[in-house]
């Protein structure tokens, strides 16, 4: 009898930790941008696929391209969701890519962009930006 009591409060106990790894739009909103800026710059295209939504592929797989041709990294990346547009949460970021080209750097300011995101079959997914 000691043993069902048992596997009840594993089941319990999953369920709370499953359910406190979910989180809220926010969070994973914030998530999903991070997670796509650190794809971008570590060159990452099967992670940065996986984080785009469908009509956004193509924008995504262009930036990347781009990128592939210099160094780069993320400086001081922090993101908070600033809004809701529709069904899409909006994310502000702030922090740099710092490119490298030539023996230059290069700082793109991570603040001028209002990332889109939008949840897909549970998952959230950046869309774009403003």
């Amino acid at each position: 009898m000691l043993w069902k009591y048992r596997i009840v409060w594993l089941v319990v106990v999953a369920a709370m930790l499953f359910s406190a790894s979910c989180g809220g739009a926010v969070d994973s909103s914030e998530k999903v941008v991070k997670a796509y800026l650190q794809a971008l710059t570590a060159k990452d295209a099967a992670r940065v696929s996986e984080l785009v939504c469908a009509d956004w592929q193509a924008v995504a797989v262009q930036e990347l391209e781009i990128l592939q041709e210099v160094e780069t990294r993320l400086e001081d990346l922090a993101c908070q969701q600033s809004g809701v547009e529709g069904e899409m949460a909006l994310v502000t970021c702030r922090g740099n890519i710092i490119v490298t080209s030539d023996n230059e750097e290069y700082e793109l300011d991570l603040s001028l962009r209002v990332y889109k995101v939008v949840q897909t079959n549970g998952e959230y997914r950046v869309c774009g930006y403003q």
